[in-house]
């Protein structure tokens, strides 16, 4: 596991009850899920370089407590699943102060040549 996100959770992010917006979780895995391909070697370089991309295709959350304004968060991310042509990330959301477990989120991403939009095989690195 690394630590792919870090912040703080801004009062323009919150809903109308004082809790994070679920739109800005899934921001932040996405952040998170960024972190992990430049990780693997799978980030913007590669992409530029080598036509390939690693889109999102699917997504499992799990809401377990809520974050509110001021609160700082980080996110734990690591390798679940590699396939042919996917890997599945999984990320942990925690408040920082209590250590508390908010939220979890299985992220599959597919590997993909961007000229055609097929999947390909993962690079043996990977």
């Amino acid at each position: 596991m690394i630590e792919s996100c870090r912040g703080l959770v801004p009062a323009w992010e919150v809903d109308h009850v004082g809790h994070f917006t679920v739109a800005y979780y899934h921001q932040r895995v996405e952040d998170a899920g960024f972190a992990v391909l430049e990780a693997l070697g799978l980030g913007p370089t590669y992409t530029r370089s080598d036509g390939r991309g690693c889109p999102t295709t699917d997504c499992h959350v799990r809401y377990l407590h809520e974050l509110r304004s001021g609160d700082i968060y980080h996110v734990q991310s690591g390798l679940l699943a590699i396939e042919e042509t996917e890997l599945v990330f999984g990320h942990k959301l925690f408040d920082s102060a209590s250590g508390t477990l908010c939220t979890t989120v299985a992220q599959r991403v597919g590997h993909l040549d961007i000229a055609t939009g097929k999947p390909i095989a993962l690079p043996a690195a990977a």
